[in-house]
């Protein structure tokens, strides 16, 4: 529904171009929606100041016609694909030991990753690292088919509610500062409430966001969280057991939050110890232990007593005797 409507709005502001065109002339009208293009599709910006030159040596009426298809394209497949990430033999020592050794992990747009195993497997550090807490030693991590140690972790979030949300501001207000709210010099409360609920809604959750934040169970701190970083242009979030301490009401909420994020086309990753939740909400499923990458599946192609074998190295140990 969401594609639909973008490309219905996408749709209507190519019609309206036209129009405009007669004023404003097409090739100034064409630079204008190539440059729109750009912006909805930002990782590859740089691809359409090309188009822009390009524009300089086409017939004015052939320009808009290409910018206008630009734009569609880029809105498509900017809502229909997102960005994967791309983990290519990272490795990272901490302390003398080796965290990590040679990493490959794929996590495509709109999917969601488990890294599971024992305590020190290595996920925390994993998704430090793709979070840009930590720089790998050894190896790449692409997001968009960009190097992010070069053009930046834009568009990564890594939600963690204890250190990103203010405990004592209630969860309109939390949302509103450096959530794209549009607030302004003159506060509007019950403008803030009625966005930061639509934000809310996006998860497919209705809280009451004059709420206090320190009011909130885990469950909804964490859902918080996520709302806000949709809201700054996310397009992959990593959480790091983001079950932990919860209840079942608790994790069915994030569950079903979780699922609302990846039918946006946003990528997730997180770490979790129980086996139980990685079967309800991932769609594919990687175990670390000690350091090393020693399965990884679509979540319909494994079981929990296959998953808890790799984590104890059961199965090595099976196969060496």
């Amino acid at each position: 529904m969401l594609t639909v409507r973008i490309v219905i709005v996408i749709m209507l502001l190519a019609a309206v171009g036209g129009a405009v065109a007669q004023e404003l002339g097409q090739q100034r009208v064409a630079r204008l929606m190539v440059g729109l293009a750009g912006r909805i599709y930002t990782h590859r910006r740089s691809e359409f100041q090309g188009e822009l030159a390009m524009l300089q040596s086409l017939p004015e009426e052939t320009g808009l016609h290409y910018a206008v298809g630009a734009l569609f394209a880029a809105t498509v497949e900017r809502v229909t694909l997102g960005k994967a990430l791309t983990i290519d033999n990272v490795s990272k020592t901490l302390g003398g030991t080796r965290a990590l050794d040679t990493i490959s992990l794929d996590v495509p747009a709109g999917s969601i990753l488990a890294l599971v195993g024992a305590n020190g497997a290595g996920k925390s550090t994993l998704i430090n690292l793709i979070a840009g807490v930590e720089q790998p030693d050894a190896g790449t991590i692409t997001f968009g088919g960009v190097d992010v140690r070069s053009a930046g972790r834009g568009g990564i979030a890594f939600v963690r509610p204890e250190s990103q949300l203010f405990p004592d501001l209630d969860i309109a207000t939390n949302l509103s500062i450096g959530g794209g709210s549009g607030r302004g010099w003159v506060l509007n409360a019950k403008a803030e409430q009625r966005w930061a609920e639509q934000a809310l809604a996006q998860l497919g959750v209705a809280l009451d966001t004059r709420t206090p934040i320190n009011e909130l169970d885990h469950a909804d701190r964490c859902i918080v969280a996520m709302a806000r970083a949709l809201q700054t242009g996310c397009e992959l979030m990593m959480l790091d057991e983001p079950t932990k301490r919860l209840t079942p009401m608790g994790v069915a909420r994030l569950q079903v939050a979780m699922d609302h994020v990846r039918q946006r086309g946003v990528g997730l990753v997180f770490a979790s110890h129980s086996i139980d939740h990685v079967f309800t909400v991932a769609d594919r499923v990687a175990v670390l232990r000690n350091g090393c990458l020693v399965h990884q599946s679509e979540i319909a192609d494994t079981d929990p007593d296959q998953l808890v074998r790799h984590i104890v190295g059961a199965s090595d140990e099976a196969s060496a005797a």
